[in-house]
Formats: structure tokens, C-alpha cells, sequence
């Protein structure tokens, strides 16, 4: 019999669960302990631990650290912003972590990814695009760049596709040789 108790410590409510029934939940089914809480309509990180404890059910260290990886990404995170962020320099990435060229934490730039849909949808057979495992991907040879400079401006009307980085950087040379005459 496990005990919830208020924060007097008077007694709210008595639980009585089967060992077997917390030992499949819990490892079997490997389910986290707020999980299991709410299966139970109690408190994981309280009830159910103290449940869990008193029955000796260890969990290996390979399973928890499972359960903490898959609770704590994307939307279950308790920092969790919607999936868009500004890096350092900029430019909005978004939470994507099923794309090819997702970073270590699962984000891509929005500005690649606004051009790729568009050129999925406009052109499919675009040289820029590459199929892998029947999906298009923008190369990462080419460049996208912001017509306007502005970063977080991520329009298709304000973006331009670029063979290669030479390119791009002829371009801007170009552009700033000619601001400099105007001046």
C-alpha cells in the first residue's frame, strides 16, 4: 500500500498496485514514470516512484537514458519554443529532424527549406534538387540568398538560388562595387 500525502503530510490518498503490473509498464514497455502516473491518475515522480522503489524494480541505465531522450526532445521538452530559433548569425531554423541536412539538434535553415518546397513544387526536376530515398533534397552546393539582407525575411520573393559559393560571392562583389560608384 502506497501513500499520497499533502503537503502537511496528512494522508490524501492510498494506492495498491501489482508489482507486475508496475514492473511491465515500467520496464517491459519502458514508459516513464509520469507516464505511468497518468495511467494510474497519480503522481509519477512521487506515487509511482515510491511504488517503484518499494517493489525494488531497478531500471538499467541503457532504458532510462532511452525514456530521458525520448521525453525531452522536440515538443517534450520543457524549453520547448514552437521549433523555430535564430542562430547566432541570424538566420531562423527550424526543428526538422527527419531532413537530410538537419544539424545535431534537428533544425535547418528556414530559408533552404522555403526554397526547396518551392522548387519541389515548381520545378521537380531542378538541377539544385537531389533525390535520396525518393525524397528531394536542396544540394548543398547551392547557395540561397536574401535579395534584400534581411535574414528572417524568408518569402520565396525575396530569396535567389545560387549554382555555387563563387557565385554568390561574384554577385555580392558585384553589388557593393556598384554601390560604391552611386556614391
Amino acid at each position: 500500500m502506497i501513500k499520497e500525502r499533502d503537503s502537511k503530510g496528512r494522508i490524501k490518498k492510498q494506492y495498491s498496485f501489482n508489482k507486475e503490473k508496475l514492473y511491465d509498464l515500467y520496464i517491459k514497455q519502458n514508459l516513464s514514470l509520469s507516464e505511468i502516473g497518468k495511467l494510474f491518475g497519480c503522481s509519477g515522480t512521487g506515487t509511482i516512484h515510491r511504488a517503484i522503489k518499494f517493489y525494488g524494480i531497478v531500471k538499467p541505465k541503457k532504458l532510462a537514458t532511452e525514456v530521458r531522450s525520448r521525453l525531452n526532445k522536440g515538443e517534450n521538452h520543457p524549453c520547448w519554443k514552437g521549433g523555430r530559433i535564430i542562430e547566432q548569425k541570424g538566420y531562423i531554423k527550424v526543428y526538422h529532424p527527419d531532413h537530410l541536412y538537419a544539424d545535431a539538434q534537428g533544425y535547418v535553415r528556414e530559408h533552404r527549406l522555403v526554397m526547396e518546397k518551392h522548387l519541389r513544387k515548381t520545378n521537380p526536376n531542378h538541377p539544385a534538387l537531389i533525390e535520396i530515398d525518393g525524397k528531394k533534397y536542396l544540394s548543398r552546393d547551392y547557395i540561397v540568398h536574401h535579395k534584400n539582407g534581411i535574414k528572417e525575411d524568408n518569402r520565396i520573393e525575396n530569396l535567389q538560388l545560387f549554382e555555387n559559393g563563387g557565385k554568390h560571392t561574384s554577385y555580392e562583389f558585384a553589388k557593393k562595387r556598384k554601390e560604391k560608384r552611386l556614391c
